[in-house]
């Protein structure tokens, strides 16, 4: 082989591992954590933060996401249920997310996922008597390695005894089916996960404007076989990307050339926001969803114009 093709080859290979590294390190996100049981009311809370992207190919696949615990929450709420003539209201208590690893997620189904437990604990209150005497406690924390969004099968004991068998997150469509009790088997329709960036091409989700949803779902035996012996209980996270370690992105058409802009992230792993539209400050990822929340904007706040007569 030439001499010169060798090293346009050799060139060529490190200009990839660069694109590829470039890719590694935080990325911002924002999001919903979303938990329901069976057709009762559920909940969705709003969070934002950075998750870490360990390795990359070719630049803009997400092979590896760790996302940290406390993303979503604590939320604690008590939500009517009108539609029954057997509950009165579901309670969520404490509810939160745990550290996450998720891998083979860039390409969409099937296969991608990974464990990340949630906290707190769904309280169904039934009509028969006052919520602590009649009421389907259902415990999201992990016991060990077991557990909503983890995997694995746990034991409940109590008045209303249940058997949980659970799985890990994962991209694509689950399917579950459940005995109601009349015995007939039924297959409730749940959300899928999927994985895209730009475009929905599936092999760029670590791109800004990637988005990343992922889906769990755990099956809820009751004690209770005349009223509801089998639950589907079941999660969805969905994640925003709206930024990562490179500072613009620029697309070329035929006749316009339009730069997006991201936000920059220095070593240090912190976001600029425009703090009440008026102080351009720098905050970390557990601080940089609650200034969302404020409507702090992402990047710097714009120069105050100059008056005239001043240089």
């Amino acid at each position: 082989m030439a001499p010169g093709k060798v090293l346009g080859i050799m060139i060529a290979g490190v200009l990839a591992l660069a694109a590829g590294e470039a890719r590694a390190g935080p990325l911002p996100f924002s999001g919903t954590l979303s938990l329901q049981i069976a057709t009762l009311p559920g909940i969705v809370a709003s969070g934002a933060g950075i998750a870490s992207v360990n390795g990359s190919a070719g630049g803009i696949h997400l092979s590896t996401l760790a996302l940290g615990g406390g993303s979503f929450g604590p939320i604690t709420t008590s939500i009517p249920v009108t539609a029954t003539g057997t509950m009165n209201s579901v309670i969520f208590t404490g509810i939160n997310n745990l550290t996450g690893t998720f891998t083979g997620i860039s390409g969409g189904p099937p296969g991608g996922g990974g464990p990340m437990g949630l906290t707190g604990t769904a309280k169904i209150c039934l009509v028969f008597a006052p919520c602590a005497y009649a009421a389907v406690t259902v415990p999201l924390s992990p016991v060990g390695s077991v557990g909503i969004g983890v995997g694995g099968t746990q034991t409940v004991p109590g008045a209303i005894a249940l058997t949980m068998q659970h799985a890990s997150w994962a991209i694509g469509q689950p399917v579950l089916t459940i005995h109601t009790p009349n015995t007939s088997i039924t297959t409730p329709v749940l959300p899928g996960g999927f994985a895209h960036g730009p475009a929905s091409l599936t092999s760029s989700t670590a791109q800004p404007s990637g988005i990343l949803q992922l889906v769990t779902v755990s099956k809820v035996y009751t004690s209770l076989v005349g009223a509801f012996p089998e639950l589907p209980l079941f999660s969805i996270l969905n994640l925003h990307f709206f930024g990562d370690t490179t500072t613009t992105t620029t697309t070329t058409t035929t006749t316009t050339t339009t730069t997006a802009s991201t936000t920059t992230l220095p070593p240090t792993g912190k976001v600029t926001l425009c703090h009440k539209g008026k102080k351009t400050i720098s905050v970390g990822g557990r601080a940089l969803r609650a200034h969302l929340r404020h409507d702090d904007t992402l990047g710097p706040c714009p120069g105050k114009p100059k008056k005239p007569g001043k240089k």
